[in-house]
């Protein structure tokens, strides 16, 4: 899901990848359809495109050709499959770019129950909420923070950011929470869900993860590692966007043996 202020971002490095235009193609995370609506252009009658976004405002957006989902892409392993992958895209750094781009930080609660930040704002326990926060603040703000949740899940549901005090907000304590939150979820969810990702694709297909953040690139160079038998190679590209953001694409290419 990339930033709508970034929709060309390795734009011309993901065309030049799809040379397979009868085959089949993932994009895991649609956001606004940048990336899908590329692959899109280039399939033939028979190839298809298959994509996942959980935010239903974006599900309106979807183009003709491409069979969008209104889930979180963990849901693939329900999808039926008549032959091999070539191409499977990830963009994990949604959160964390918007957030930078002081994109509607509201979009971040309009998710749907499927493993969303509304869901780990308003049932994550207070010893994740402790261990995913303790590493970018102080004793003093985490506590508050977690105090601050937990108080605002007994009156009733977490869906805005106006639930929290102007304390947390002005200190733009609650916006780094949050994305570590989403990001401690997505990395969780992809760690799930690789080992899949690479039984289905073919040999020779792709799987491009985009990044936004260190945490990212460390997931996809250790799932590489872990599974360095079914790939040929690892190359990253690296490109600097709005405000500086540093994004990474990985791409990785599959060979024909089976993981170990």
């Amino acid at each position: 899901m990339i930033n709508v202020k970034q929709n060309f971002l390795f734009k011309k490095e993901i065309f030049n990848l799809i040379k397979d235009y009868k085959g089949y193609h993932i994009d895991c995370t649609y956001g606004k359809g940048g990336i899908s609506k590329i692959i899109n252009k280039k399939l033939s009658k028979v190839g298809q495109l298959f994509a996942y976004e959980i935010r239903e405002d974006l599900i309106s957006l979807g183009e003709k050709g491409i069979n969008l989902f209104n889930a979180c892409f963990t849901n693939i392993k329900r999808l039926k499959l008549n032959k091999k992958v070539s191409t499977i895209i990830i963009d994990i750094g949604v959160t964390e770019n918007e957030l930078l781009n002081q994109y509607n930080k509201n979009a971040l609660f309009s998710f749907n129950k499927n493993k969303s930040i509304s869901e780990s704002m308003n049932f994550s326990s207070k010893k994740v909420l402790d261990k995913v926060i303790s590493s970018f603040v102080n004793k003093f703000k985490k506590k508050k923070f977690i105090k601050e949740a937990i108080l605002s899940r007994k009156r009733g549901l977490i869906n805005h950011l106006n639930n929290f005090s102007s304390f947390l907000e002005k200190k733009r304590f609650l916006t780094k929470a949050i994305t570590k939150i989403s990001r401690y979820e997505e990395i969780k969810k992809i760690s799930e869900v690789f080992p899949y990702l690479i039984d289905i694709s073919k040999k020779g297909a792709y799987i491009i993860v985009i990044c936004f953040s260190s945490d990212e690139v460390k997931l996809v160079k250790k799932l590489y590692k872990l599974n360095k038998s079914s790939f040929y190679h690892y190359v990253k590209f690296t490109k600097v966007k709005v405000k500086k953001t540093l994004s990474e694409m990985i791409i990785l290419k599959r060979n024909g043996n089976s993981r170990i």
